[in-house]
C-alpha cells in the first residue's frame, strides 16, 4: 500500500505566471494578473514606487509585458543595467532615492543585479519584507531580509570572487563563515553563517528569540 503527503494549490505568486480567471496571490500583497495574452505575469499595479510592497521594485511602465497601466517590476541595476543605476555589484543603487540600495547580483554576473532598498536593521535583527517608509524595519547596508524563524531576520551577505565581487569582498567576521549558492545561478554570492552542532537548532538567539542562522559543523 503506498501513501501519498497531502497538498494543496496555490495561486501564483509575485512574477508568477498566470491565468486571468484563476487569478494571483493576495498576500503578502495584492497581485493582479496583467500582460499580453498568454503570457500574463502577476504582477502589483502602483502609480509611484513607494506603492510597490517589494523593495526590489520600482514603478513603471507595464508596456514591457503588455499592461495598459503602471506595474511594479525588478529595479535593476549594476553592470548591464538600463537605465543606468550604479556601477558595481554588491555596490550601491538607486531604489527610492539616490544611493539608498544595495545591488545584489541575481544571476551570477551574467545579468544585472536588483537593486534592494536597504534601511537601518543589524545582521541579526528582525526586519520587514515589506517596503517601508520607516528604515527601522528595513536591512540595512550589505545585508538582506530572509525567512527566519517566526519572521523576517536580516543575514549579512558576503561574496568570494568575481563577478559578484572581484575583490573578493564583503566577508564574513569570525564565527561566520560566507555560504555561498544561497541564491540559483549565484555560486559566488552568499551569505554569513554561524558553524553549529548538527541538530536540533542550538544558534545563538538574538531579540525576539529570532535565530541568526546556522551552518551544520
Amino acid at each position: 500500500m503506498t501513501s501519498a503527503t497531502a497538498g494543496s494549490c496555490q495561486l501564483p505568486g509575485e512574477f508568477g505566471t498566470c491565468a486571468p480567471t484563476v487569478g494571483c496571490s493576495q498576500a503578502p500583497w495584492p497581485l493582479q494578473c496583467l500582460g499580453t495574452t498568454g503570457s500574463q505575469l502577476c504582477v502589483q499595479t502602483c502609480t509611484q514606487s513607494s506603492d510597490c510592497d517589494d523593495n526590489s521594485t520600482t514603478c513603471q511602465a507595464g508596456t514591457g509585458i503588455g499592461a495598459t497601466v503602471s506595474v511594479c517590476l525588478s529595479d535593476f541595476c549594476g553592470p548591464g543595467s538600463s537605465p543606468a543605476n550604479g556601477s558595481a555589484y554588491l555596490g550601491a543603487c538607486t531604489n527610492l532615492v539616490s544611493n539608498d540600495g544595495l545591488c545584489e547580483p541575481i544571476s551570477g554576473g551574467s545579468q544585472p543585479g536588483v537593486c534592494v532598498q536597504q534601511g537601518t536593521v543589524a545582521a541579526g535583527q528582525v526586519c520587514d519584507f515589506t517596503r517601508s517608509s520607516n528604515l527601522a524595519t528595513q536591512c540595512g547596508f550589505d545585508s538582506d531580509c530572509l525567512p527566519g524563524t517566526t519572521g523576517g531576520v536580516c543575514f549579512a551577505v558576503c561574496a568570494t570572487g568575481a563577478p559578484t565581487a572581484p575583490d573578493g569582498g564583503p566577508t564574513c567576521t569570525s564565527p561566520f563563515q560566507c555560504i555561498t549558492g544561497v541564491w540559483a545561478g549565484t555560486s559566488t554570492l552568499g551569505l554569513c553563517l554561524e558553524p553549529c552542532p548538527v541538530g536540533p537548532p542550538v544558534c545563538p538567539t538574538r531579540p525576539r528569540g529570532q535565530h541568526r542562522g546556522c551552518l551544520p559543523a
